[in-house]
């Protein structure tokens, strides 16, 4: 971190104001000059001051006038994707941290080659590590040679390259045509979609949205394009943003849900995800419900978590029983989680591989994204979230997060005990440092 070129921070600090001024001009052209923001209208300061921090610290406005469809399960979450690049019109934009070699990138590549043929243009970011051992020289000369626009986000080995290697963008996202936009927790891998039996039954959590939100994610992507851009395509971004083709659309009241995309990176000064989870727990007032893949967050995370159990406020975890890095995980899990014992911290582990990143304060304000609670997603990648305080939306993620507390079981302290106790002890010791691995 200390090696980090200033310059570079300079030009992203710089890059990223441009994007936020664009994107406040959109919004006061498109919405209602009568719209009072919820947090101008909402008793909780709390919540006021993070929508506001939001806006400093991420560069990103609170947006209105959103519609969302909760996508619970991998399956589901392939259809919509599929079907969100056939109603292409214009262009499709699309980032993920792993799009990986199989049946469904076999599947996507003829259908967006199919889309080109029509018109369409395509732009596809994906993470140099994420992609690593994924996508074969091959099949990358057949991304680009079906018209694809092609970027690989910081490419492991390469002269030049301003990023340190450990900087990964852990983004999952879809923009069509400034219309339609897919986000959440799913990569583009067979195994996600349970197609394949390398990973235990998995479960996973999108969102359809509709609405100025939309725009929020294109802006995020347009900023991800340019942040990797090479030196002869400067001038490509500048076209992107002035461009109708790529922001512009008639605005319509598609939903009465005000969201804020949250997106976090290594390159700001503070970090927006972890400073936004932290507020959260400490304003809690009856429940916490918390579904993650990976947990082992910071001690001020931990400590915030043991603090509100302690004044009455219910905290449920689910976290898997079995993941990618199987076993490693489970033991790393048990060890930290047997220190929640005595604070009547609820651990599940649910029978299978729970990926969707989800945070449920009170039934009522959901924070929901691509993050881990671990020192990777909130120190070391580029993530991004949305935060949703709407009471209709607290209550499907509520019956969601019920639905994946039916296939888990509560773990005693009596499960957190070993009576090897080298191997916990010593995968615990070296997990921050595997951090910068994963």
């Amino acid at each position: 971190m200390d090696k980090l070129n200033s310059d570079l921070i300079g030009k992203y600090l710089e890059s990223l104001q441009r994007h936020q001024d664009y994107e406040g001009r959109f919004l006061n052209f498109n919405r209602d000059k009568s719209w009072v923001p919820v947090f101008l209208r909402s008793k909780k300061k709390n919540f006021n001051k993070l929508v506001k921090y939001n806006q400093l610290a991420c560069y990103r406005y609170l947006t209105q006038g959103n519609s969302a469809q909760i996508i619970d399960n991998a399956k589901d979450c392939l259809f919509c994707l599929v079907q969100l690049i056939k109603k292409a019109k214009k262009f499709i934009h699309i980032e993920y941290y792993i799009f990986s070699e199989g049946y469904v990138f076999n599947y996507l590549i003829q259908l967006l080659e199919q889309k080109i043929k029509e018109g369409v243009e395509v732009r596809l970011i994906v993470d140099g590590w994420g992609n690593f051992f994924k996508i074969s020289k091959k099949a990358q000369k057949r991304i680009k040679s079906s018209g694809i626009k092609y970027r690989i986000f910081n490419p492991l080995f390469t002269k030049g390259n301003e990023l340190w290697w450990n900087f990964r963008n852990h983004n999952k996202l879809l923009v069509v045509d400034n219309q339609y936009a897919l986000f959440g927790s799913c990569n583009v891998s067979d195994e996600y979609f349970n197609i394949t039996d390398k990973f235990f039954p998995t479960s996973e959590l999108s969102i359809s949205l509709e609405g100025e939100i939309v725009n929020s994610l294109n802006v995020l992507f347009a900023f991800h394009w340019g942040l990797i851009q090479p030196k002869k395509e400067e001038k490509e971004l500048d076209m992107l943003l002035d461009s109708q083709h790529y922001f512009g659309f008639n605005h319509q009241n598609k939903g009465k849900l005000e969201l804020q995309l949250v997106p976090s990176s290594p390159l700001l000064e503070d970090r927006p995800i972890k400073t936004n989870l932290l507020n959260l727990i400490l304003s809690a007032e009856q429940v916490i419900r918390i579904s993650t893949p990976y947990f082992y967050p910071p001690k001020d995370i931990l400590n915030a978590l043991k603090f509100v159990s302690q004044i009455g406020v219910r905290v449920q975890i689910i976290l898997p029983k079995e993941a990618d890095l199987k076993d490693k995980v489970l033991r790393v899990h048990r060890k930290l989680l047997s220190s929640f014992a005595s604070n009547n911290i609820e651990i599940y582990e649910y029978l299978g591989f729970n990926h969707e990143k989800l945070t449920i304060i009170d039934d009522e304000i959901v924070y929901f994204g691509t993050y881990n609670w671990d020192y990777r997603s909130l120190y070391l990648n580029f993530e991004s979230s949305l935060l949703i305080r709407d009471k209709e939306m607290g209550r499907q993620m509520r019956v969601l997060f019920l639905k994946r507390l039916k296939n888990s079981h509560l773990i005693e302290l009596t499960d957190c005990s070993y009576k090897n106790k080298v191997l916990p002890n010593i995968f615990t010791s070296v997990s921050k440092w595997c951090q910068l691995l994963a």
